[in-house]
């Protein structure tokens, strides 16, 4: 970037320089700049710092800053500017980058004469060539050299088809002899010529097509050869498929088949031959021949007596209804359900009043870093310089600058003492009762 950056109209994503004056909050320049900072905003985004500072010209208060092409990529570019130096106030402003298509010329004059226009375009007729009328001699046969266009001077292809508009050469453009069929016959035939493929290319081409068929047919016969693997299983044709049996013939002959073949230990079989040997289970004796362990041996065993007998009704004592278990429980008419949800409601909302409180507290007790960055702030935070007027209630920065300023920087004329900005210039002023032994003062 440099000083040819500058130029009357921005342009997007083109770097740029700007140039601008920093004043006082009394108009006048601020001369010799400290703490210069610039920042970028694009489109409306978050500020962030320039890549470039703004530099100030000598100590005029006047400065530039150069702008990245980057920052200049948007429609809208605002700049923000300040200085450290005392009363000094903040530029801003906006820049709005001109890309294609940002305005529109409307040309309807030529030379100062309006122009005749058709479909957006400017008819121009050409009268003059070289300051010559073009019916006064501008282009004749003699001013063109005898050699001025020959076959040598214009290259290979130099004029082709792309080269002209569709309709550029027509036939009225044409004179009637300038293209005749002895003119053309050789040059076609050559071009024709030349531009057949020889017999080496077509034995290349021929060499690619037999490699990718042979690709293809090799790919198609693996493919077939799986297929045939499949389909080898199956019936010769439709005729036979009486040869797979359906699945009701399949039922038929599982239950068909003898249990005695199938009696193998642990099998099915041997299952359905021991249960239909067994007859009617409610006529076998209990525990009888039944082994330690079986469900027979412990019925048999463990069920020696009438049932009636093991619970003598002297002794029963019949469970408490819904009224007892009520009493029992010391609730009044209300089901158990109803006094839950009752404590349940209740809960929720003590629960909820005690973390409405507790949501105020840190998340962790011990983390008091908020606290402290807070009353840190307060104490490295520099005021902004201010005073109040006479008579009018001040703020704690207003009276903090006015006693620091009463300390550090005055100026004493008969019973006036001037009490001064940071800046230099009189921030109000303070008048004595005597010159020489004040005994009281006021603010002016």
């Amino acid at each position: 970037m440099a000083a040819t950056d500058a130029r009357p109209v921005p342009r997007k994503n083109a770097a740029f320089r700007h140039y601008f004056a920093i004043r006082k909050n009394d108009g006048t320049l601020i001369t010799s700049w400290t703490g210069a900072d610039s920042e970028v905003s694009l489109d409306g985004a978050a500020f962030s710092d320039c890549t470039n500072e703004a530099t100030e010209i000598g100590s005029s208060g006047c400065g530039y800053i150069d702008l990245t092409s980057t920052e200049m990529n948007a429609d809208a570019v605002v700049l923000k500017i300040t200085v450290s130096n005392a009363s000094a106030l903040p530029l801003v402003f906006v820049l709005y980058p001109e890309e294609a298509g940002d305005y529109r010329a409307d040309v309807t004059h030529f030379g100062g004469s309006a122009g005749t226009f058709s479909g957006g375009r400017p008819e121009v007729n050409t009268t003059h060539a070289a300051g010559t009328a073009w019916g006064s001699g501008a282009i004749t046969a003699a001013s063109i050299a005898a050699d001025a266009i020959t076959a040598a001077k214009i290259a290979d292809g130099a004029i082709d088809a792309a080269t002209f508009a569709a309709g550029a050469i027509n036939a009225s453009a044409i004179a009637a002899d300038a293209i005749t069929a002895a003119k053309v016959a050789a040059d076609v035939t050559t071009e024709l010529q030349s531009g057949l493929a020889t017999a080496s290319a077509l034995s290349t081409v021929a060499g690619y097509l037999d490699t990718e068929v042979a690709a293809i047919l090799a790919a198609v016969d693996t493919e077939v050869a799986a297929i045939k693997a499949k389909t080898d299983n199956l019936p010769a044709s439709p005729a036979a498929t009486g040869d797979i049996p359906s699945a009701a013939s399949i039922a038929d002959a599982v239950w068909d088949e003898a249990v005695a073949d199938h009696n193998g230990a642990g099998s099915t079989g041997a299952a359905l031959a021991a249960a239909g040997g067994s007859g009617d289970p409610w006529s076998t004796a209990l525990p009888g021949a039944y082994s330690s362990g079986t469900a027979g041996y412990i019925i048999g065993t463990n069920l020696n007596a009438t049932v009636s007998s093991r619970l003598a009704s002297a002794s029963y004592t019949a469970p408490l209804d819904a009224a007892g278990v009520r009493a029992a429980v010391g609730l009044a008419s209300a089901n158990l359900d109803t006094q839950l949800t009752a404590i349940d409601d209740y809960l929720d909302t003590e629960l909820a009043a005690v973390k409405a409180k507790t949501d105020l507290l840190p998340s962790d007790p011990a983390d008091q870093s908020a606290v402290e960055a807070a009353i840190l702030a307060a104490w490295t935070t520099a005021l902004t310089e201010s005073y109040a007027a006479n008579g009018a209630a001040f703020t704690p920065a207003q009276g903090l600058y006015a006693i620091h300023q009463m300390l550090m920087d005055f100026a004493i004329s008969g019973t006036t003492i001037s009490v001064k900005q940071l800046g230099g210039t009189e921030a109000f002023a303070v008048t004595l009762d005597d010159a020489t032994t004040p005994t009281s003062a006021s603010r002016a």
